[in-house]
């Protein structure tokens, strides 16, 4: 017999809840039971485009209806209250980027989701985009040889927020790409940001990072609300190839360049540097496209079945939030930081805060 759909519930109708609900819904393998928001007038745009879906103004009802998992597409600053409450119930959650606002939540949150046996899953949808990937692929099998650096851009003119900054708002996509392409996480964070258009109150709306990453590989990300065109760009440059990665492009996402340059001979001097230019071929890969948000939700289901977790489960979604803790943190003091130092405060926290188990 086939297996039953897993039984969902959405926290957040606002600007991606409705991307979630409408996959949910179309999704074999998923039932989607009720939806929860604070605005009425959003549950009642629900309840017209699908009037056998439950709406609450209260999240904590959908326990009440009996959900097997909960998608919470809410403000950053709410993810871990309403992530707890639902993992402490043992319902599985995929909670939307980024996991959490600090590292130490993060942390509680992932370790609670081990404790009851439950799947968490952050929703960094682009490792779930078929040109990442793809590009995922290519560095993994080396077809870019050894990965020098990773240069990314994010901008767009707003959407200007009074909760978050740029950084906050847009680098987890950014981080998150990195991490995956290079499967570790930066080992140190370099940033500086600008307040123009938000500076009477504070809040970044352009921030460039740097990122250190193992085997000095590195990567260097520009987030911004305030820039004329849309840009969604990754170039990943190695020593036999590079490839730019374009997510605002409908078709032709990827193109591999085989350039490259190399010194011919050890120089003495510096007049006898001797340099080879490799200008080869430029392909554009074929790539089957799927929306990158209906493969997240499928994995998310698959996780939940086989109790495999997803590749975004809450670890990765652990080292995404600190580096952004580290670029707050670099910020602040004007200086490089460590993701081991933000990781170190962040575990002292958590132990000094933890609620002490009172289960036999």
């Amino acid at each position: 017999m086939a297996a039953k759909p897993v039984r969902f519930g959405v926290v957040g109708a606002g600007y991606w809840g409705p991307n979630l609900i409408r996959n949910l819904t179309e999704l074999p393998s998923a039932e989607l039971v009720a939806v929860a928001d604070l605005d009425e007038e959003r549950l009642d745009r629900v309840s017209t485009r699908h009037p056998t879906v439950r709406t609450t103004t209260n999240a904590s009802d959908l326990l009440d209806l009996g959900v097997d998992a909960v998608v919470i597409a809410t403000p950053p600053a709410t993810h871990y209250a309403l992530g707890k409450m639902f993992l402490a119930n043992g319902v599985h959650c995929l909670i939307e980027k980024p996991l959490a606002t600090s590292v130490e939540a993060a942390l509680e949150l992932t370790a609670l989701a081990n404790r009851r046996g439950v799947q968490l899953m952050t929703g960094h949808t682009y490792l779930y985009a078929s040109a990442v990937r793809e590009l995922k692929r290519l560095i993994d099998n080396g077809d870019l040889g050894d990965v020098f650096y990773i240069d990314s851009v994010r901008t767009n003119l707003g959407v200007f927020q009074l909760k978050t900054d740029a950084m906050w708002d847009l680098a987890p996509h950014d981080i998150s790409i990195v991490n995956y392409l290079l499967g570790s996480s930066p080992v140190s964070v370099t940033a500086h940001a600008g307040s123009f258009v938000m500076k009477s109150v504070g809040i970044n709306d352009l921030v460039y990072l740097h990122l250190e990453y193992p085997s000095g590989r590195l990567a260097n990300i520009r987030v911004s609300w305030l820039d004329p065109h849309k840009t969604r760009r990754t170039t990943v440059v190695g020593n036999k190839k590079m490839v730019v990665y374009d997510d605002v492009q409908t078709a032709e996402q990827l193109r591999i360049y085989d350039r490259g340059a190399v010194v011919n001979a050890i120089p003495e001097s510096f007049g006898e540097f001797q340099f080879s230019y490799r200008h080869g071929d430029v392909v554009i890969p074929h790539l089957l496209m799927e929306e990158p948000l209906r493969v997240e939700c499928r994995e998310f289901v698959d996780a939940i079945r086989t109790g495999i977790p997803p590749y975004s489960d809450g670890n990765f979604g652990i080292g995404v939030v600190e580096a952004l803790a580290a670029g707050q943190r670099s910020l602040k003091l004007a200086r490089s930081v460590s993701l081991e130092e933000v990781r170190r405060d962040g575990m002292e926290l958590q132990a000094r805060t933890a609620v002490p188990s009172t289960s036999a």
